[in-house]
């Protein structure tokens, strides 16, 4: 069959012939490319759009996290927060952090409390979603309403995530810390019915 020619048209409508073997290569070539450039593409928006430099896309970013929740560990949630090694690496940064005091406090932060603070929040959300018949793959974004604020010499913000399960909406509250590369997630907590 590879003897066989075949007539395909290119650009400005001139006609070529070729073997069923050339034509597979072009065919094989051209989707080649594609997947190429799909995953090159996929590659870079993942990079770029994890970095959370603006806090509108915190409330997205933590619902992402929560549509996984069935199947995150406490381990595989708390590694989406801030680590204590890095709390303590931006208390270093006076341009980031200007009060003294409160880099202080940062550097005396220790990892046990930090973790079992993550784990308790991560806790009280499967079991609140348990008994409210929450199905995490299946919620859907309703809002997120924020304030950025200054508090204590520490860039932050401070908002509420709203949800909706099985017709129900629900809030929760997040706190993220601006590192000075972006903002990186401190507390998601207090999961409740929108009032």
């Amino acid at each position: 069959m590879d003897s066989t020619f075949f007539t395909i048209s290119l650009k400005k409508n001139r006609n070529h012939r070729c073997t069923f073997a050339q034509l597979k290569f072009e065919v094989m070539k051209n989707t080649l490319s594609n997947v190429l450039l799909v995953t090159v593409s996929l590659v870079y928006l993942s990079c770029t759009t994890n970095k959370l430099s603006n806090p509108e896309n915190i409330g997205l970013h933590v619902m992402e996290i929560l549509k996984m929740m069935d199947a995150e560990t406490q381990d595989s949630y708390a590694a989406k927060f801030m680590s204590v090694s890095e709390i303590k690496e931006v208390s270093e940064k006076k341009a980031v952090i200007s009060s003294e005091e409160t880099r202080q406090e940062m550097r005396d932060i220790k990892e046990g409390p930090w973790m079992r603070r993550i784990y308790k929040d991560f806790n009280e959300m499967k079991a609140f979603a348990i008994t409210n018949g929450i199905d995490w793959p299946t919620i859907e974004y309703s809002g997120w309403s924020f304030e950025t604020l200054d508090m204590d010499g520490v860039h932050a913000c401070k908002g509420d995530l709203y949800f909706i399960s099985n017709g129900r909406t629900y809030m929760l509250e997040i706190y993220s810390v601006f590192n000075g590369e972006e903002y990186r997630l401190v507390e998601v907590e207090d999961i409740r019915p929108e009032s």
